[in-house]
């Protein structure tokens, strides 16, 4: 286990997908035209050369699981339920991450709220997309560094998922040092600030995990592996 270090995650310019941005701004009541389809996009842009996510991760052993849920050495971090539990089945280790647009984007946020409520949806659901494709880069590092050590990675896990809680996350982001590391921290009812922020659990496995889906096609870190570019693929050794 090593020490939390800050990993910068940049946006790629043309990486936020509009029509997702718009299916998030959906949820607030923001109905999708042309007029606000070109705004979102100009939002995009914007945000695109302002903006940038940082993570970390750290990878902890796996040290037994009970009625109590999943332990992880070296932590105080207790993963209850069934579904991490069976998503961690036969792991030997667990890597934990966290990914963030950071409090100045909040910032951010908060002013285009004020100026215009529809600015606010759609810079927010922009901010959204935004900090899933920093997950995915940096869960094309954790991959990388799991092949390094001759494990493969299931498909990343969140609190809130199944019957994970989001409860665990006070004791999720002290595992990572995310509140020195990062500036996180969990607020109520389990949920993260600064708000555009994702935690994910990566399970390590000596062989292929039965759950997991192979191939590259799908696998949203595609754009960022480093094990493809080398001519190299992640789920199997023969190559």
């Amino acid at each position: 286990m090593s020490e939390a270090e800050t990993v910068a995650l940049p946006a790629r310019a043309g990486a936020v997908r509009i029509d997702e941005a718009l299916r998030y701004a959906g949820y607030a009541g923001i109905e999708e035209t042309q007029a606000v389809r070109e705004r979102s996009r100009a939002l995009a842009v914007e945000a695109e050369e302002t903006e940038c996510a940082q993570g970390t991760f750290r990878i902890f052993s796996v040290a037994g699981a009970d009625a109590a849920g999943v332990h992880l050495a070296g932590t105080e971090l207790v993963l209850p339920g069934e579904s991490i539990a069976d998503y961690l089945n036969g792991a030997r280790a667990a890597c934990l991450l966290a990914v963030t647009m950071g409090a100045a984007a909040d910032g951010r946020l908060a002013a285009f709220r004020r100026a215009s409520r529809t600015d606010g949806v759609l810079y927010g659901a922009v901010l959204a997309d935004m900090v899933e494709d920093a997950a995915n880069q940096l869960e094309a590092r954790v991959r990388a560094e799991a092949f390094e050590r001759g494990l493969y990675a299931n498909d990343r896990y969140s609190p809130g998922y199944g019957d994970l809680p989001l409860s665990v996350h006070p004791a999720f982001l002290a595992a990572l040092d995310a509140g020195r590391v990062l500036g996180m921290r969990a607020v109520e009812g389990g949920f993260l600030a600064p708000s555009r922020s994702i935690t994910a659990v990566v399970g390590l496995f000596d062989d292929p995990p039965a759950r997991a889906k192979l191939g590259c096609a799908w696998c949203a870190a595609r754009p960022y592996c480093a094990i493809r570019a080398a001519g190299r693929v992640c789920y199997r050794r023969d190559r």
